[in-house]
């Protein structure tokens, strides 16, 4: 295959993720799934490079299963910044029932609204760090 095809076809992968990751939190699960196994196929396509037949046999599988594994941890990259920097929002204020009837939710968010005042936290040279800052009958804390 020549380096033409690849460069297309790597070219084309990237373009799929970033669609993907375009698309922010609009896209569903399945739909952002289909896109990262089509810029799979475009990925091996283009890291399927010719090796020679006098490369051991060993060798040559070797190398392929690198080239696999490759885009592999590519994908997952893309999943992980998908998660973690697009969907960042509503994985941290996502709520969920337990089959046992419970609410479940982010424990660090329900410190938000603090009913006690607290202290300001300064730096050595006399900066403020932190301060506390009312809204309504909750304090929240702030950091300048």
């Amino acid at each position: 295959m020549n380096r033409g095809v690849r460069l297309i076809a790597f070219a084309g992968a990237m373009i799929l993720v970033v669609i993907g990751l375009a698309s922010g939190s609009e896209i569903t699960d399945a739909r952002w799934l289909g896109l990262l196994g089509a810029a799979w196929a475009f990925l091996i396509l283009a890291a399927w490079i010719p090796i020679p037949r006098e490369v051991p046999r060993f060798n040559r599988s070797v190398i392929r299963t690198t080239m696999i594994l490759t885009t592999v941890f590519f994908l997952l990259t893309a999943q992980l910044v998908r998660i973690q920097v697009i969907q960042s929002h509503s994985v941290a204020h996502r709520i969920a029932q337990a089959p046992n009837g419970e609410t479940l939710s982010n424990g660090r968010l329900l410190n938000d609204g603090l009913t006690v005042r607290r202290g300001r936290v300064f730096d050595r040279n006399g900066i403020v760090l932190a301060d506390s800052v009312q809204d309504g009958d909750a304090w929240s804390r702030v950091y300048p």
